[in-house]
């Protein structure tokens, strides 16, 4: 009888252990987890508190927090070919409380997912700002390196987009994320920090340099093809398809919303290897196929500048093939506020046909001298 009542002591003594053993656990991981949730330095709950400093810095993180919670009527999205604008220059020209969302090296996809998020959180959106990219066209409508390293060299997290409370734990208990961010927003704060201007979020012009040296150096110029290509069907179908769902059909979707799409203006040195590779042809065609997708729609004002020599030949613009300067980006707002480089169905054949005797044409020894 002693020993019963021993055992069934031990057994309730067990039991109180683990019940206290589990409270204790879960006591831990709150404590742990509660100032991520609070200071929500990737505004994953909320927006910005008050007093507190955040860095705008991790753009993968934080972009869709800022989507669904920051105060704003107009959005810059798209690439590194947009990360130089200025929001206070967007505000100024377009009457507009613009937020800027890049993805450097997105795809259209990525891109195209994010706004979406960002139009049906924010019912106050009068206008999008966005680039569609060269180097993404030719591409699937669904293809994404979501979850890959891929070429971006990054896992993307999506735990911070996927809407499932129960992955939340990868962000909240996240000993990275608790030590760099959220400690880091309070070491910041307490250092005097103020939360980054939109401004300066994912601006990446200081410390590069630019020129023609500098754009030489960044690439070993191929070999002369002996072939010419232009653009397959197949290939058409899914530059098609990738602007009609990424694109198209989301501006379709919010009529009352008015989407000014760019094609970024790529430097000369990048069609010089198109040229050599003998795809300067099926670029453009490309380029065409995308055009013909948007410009019928009522609420999208699509604008390309490849015909501006004074941009594109000039390598002073530019730090490698693609990336140009801040004041670059600034002279395309100013042509898009004023309606120049508008695309119509009138004249955009004449666009094509001017990109086509530029770009087809162009003197690329010049680039190199007598020694290349």
């Amino acid at each position: 009888m002693t020993v019963e009542k021993r055992e069934g002591g031990e057994r309730m003594d067990g039991r109180r252990f683990e019940r206290f053993f589990f409270v204790t656990v879960l006591l831990g991981l709150l404590a742990f987890a509660l100032p991520t949730i609070v200071i929500d330095p990737f505004f994953h709950y909320h927006g910005p508190l008050p007093g507190v400093a955040y860095e705008l810095k991790n753009e993968r993180y934080q972009n869709d927090g800022i989507a669904r919670h920051f105060s704003y009527d107009a959005i810059l999205t798209g690439t590194s070919m947009m990360a130089n604008f200025k929001t206070t220059e967007v505000d100024s020209l377009f009457g507009v409380d613009s937020v800027k969302l890049s993805y450097f090296g997105g795809n259209y996809k990525e891109i195209g997912d994010a706004l979406r998020v960002a139009l049906r959180a924010n019912p106050d959106i009068r206008m999008v700002l966005m680039t569609t990219d060269l180097s993404a066209l030719i591409q699937d409508k669904d293809a994404s390196y979501y979850g890959n390293a891929g070429d971006a060299g990054y896992v993307y997290p999506r735990f911070m987009i996927d809407g499932d409370p129960f992955t939340d734990v990868y962000y909240i208990l996240n000993k990275t994320i608790f030590l760099e961010d959220t400690l880091g927003a309070v070491r910041y704060t307490r250092a005097g920090g103020e939360t980054t201007s939109f401004d300066a979020y994912s601006f990446w012009e200081q410390g590069q340099v630019f020129g023609k040296e500098a754009v030489l150096a960044t690439y070993e110029r191929p070999p002369r093809s002996d072939l010419a290509f232009g653009m397959s069907q197949e290939e058409k179908e899914l530059v098609r398809g990738n602007v009609r769902q990424n694109v198209a059909d989301i501006a379709l979707a919010y009529p009352e919303v008015t989407f000014y799409v760019f094609i970024p203006p790529y430097s000369i040195c990048y069609w010089d290897v198109q040229h050599q590779n003998g795809i300067t042809q099926r670029d453009i065609d490309g380029m065409e196929a995308e055009i013909q997708e948007l410009v019928g729609i009522e609420n999208i004002r699509l604008f390309a500048f490849g015909d501006r020599e004074d941009i594109v030949c000039d390598l002073d613009n530019y730090k490698d093939q693609a990336h140009y300067s801040a004041a670059v980006n600034a002279e395309l707002l100013r042509c898009m506020a004023e309606g120049e480089g508008l695309l119509t169905e009138e004249d955009y054949k004449a666009y094509i046909d001017r990109i086509r005797e530029l770009y087809m044409g162009y003197d690329y020894e010049s680039l190199y001298g007598e020694d290349r």
